[in-house]
């Protein structure tokens, strides 16, 4: 094999590692990628249009390079010690289902980063609790919340919140810890009131508004919130319960009338629930909101019918 063969092969071998390497999806600097391979190679990479510049400096496989989570990388890798934050920390712990259509990336007060229209960089002197999954700084779930509440969609705001107190990625001490050093934060007393209401007990905005609007009078304050009951070893959590009565209310949303598997798992835990005298009454989306006297009529009489004093 003669030399310029040998050579080929190596200019092919180092193309062919540079492409395999890069397909991952996620973001490379421009100094590991030369130390890795070659200036040549990269430069190669990119006039063949398998390789795409993200930001200045960073790279990434033009198949992955529009992703919310390559972009993010490349975001953290060209700031150096970014974090991200609000609603691309939300899509990154879990707490929203769609990917927000801009980066949102936190950086020192003193920078100046000049970013692209998908990139939005804030510049905040507010001290951000972070931590490290997988290759992003990323903001902790209760700053995420309250940096990220006001630019979500009015109608998801409450859900992101309370996601996050059922997984037990937050409680609300931490939520108004963040809220405390956010400074000015937009749509604060909306997100006020989800606190207030997750401290009570509710874990979602329908058990909100049954707490606020719907079972918030005299006869209902002996209800102990999100009541955790064992039986046979399995871990029951109530909505609602009243142990005078042993009567259990549950508010179910939408998504579990939808959900035949749900239904079932319901069914067959309020039969469980019953071997211990536990009476278990569902309130639907519906009700809750369009019928709130009905709904609080009907659990009246439940609880005479079982023994409670008028």
């Amino acid at each position: 094999m003669t030399f310029a063969e040998l050579r080929d092969n190596a200019r092919m071998a180092t193309r062919h590692g540079l492409r395999d390497f890069v397909d991952e999806p996620r973001a490379f600097s421009r100094t590991e990628l030369v130390r890795k391979f070659s200036r040549s190679a990269l430069d190669n990479a990119l006039a063949r249009g398998k390789l795409t510049r993200v930001l200045p400096g960073v790279y990434a496989s033009t198949h992955h390079s529009k992703s919310t989570a390559v972009r993010s990388h490349a975001a953290v890798l060209w700031s150096g010690n970014g974090v991200i934050g609000g609603t691309s920390a939300l899509y990154n712990w879990g707490l929203i289902d769609q990917p927000p259509a801009k980066v949102h990336l936190w950086i020192a007060p003193e920078r100046r980063l000049k970013s692209p229209a998908w990139l939005v960089v804030h510049r905040d002197a507010v001290a951000m609790e972070s931590t490290q999954r997988g290759l992003l700084t990323v903001a902790q779930p209760a700053f995420a919340i309250v940096h990220g509440f006001a630019d979500l969609d009015p109608n998801f705001r409450a859900d992101a919140v309370y996601r996050a107190v059922r997984r037990r990625l937050v409680g609300p001490d931490q939520l108004r810890a963040a809220l405390a050093a956010g400074g000015r934060i937009a749509a604060r007393r909306e997100l006020e009131r989800h606190i207030d209401a997750a401290e009570r007990g509710a874990e979602s905005y329908l058990e909100e508004h049954a707490m606020r609007s719907v079972f918030n009078t005299q006869p209902f304050a002996r209800f102990v919130r999100q009541h955790d009951v064992v039986h046979e070893g399995q871990l029951f959590r109530l909505d609602m319960y009243d142990p005078l009565t042993k009567t259990a209310a549950e508010c179910d949303g939408d998504r579990i009338h939808a959900d035949p598997l749900q239904r079932r798992k319901d069914i067959r835990r309020d039969a469980l629930l019953s071997t211990r005298g536990i009476l278990t009454v569902r309130y639907g989306f519906r009700d809750l909101l369009e019928s709130p006297a009905w709904c609080r009529m009907n659990l009246l009489e439940i609880l005479r019918a079982r023994g409670a004093p008028n």
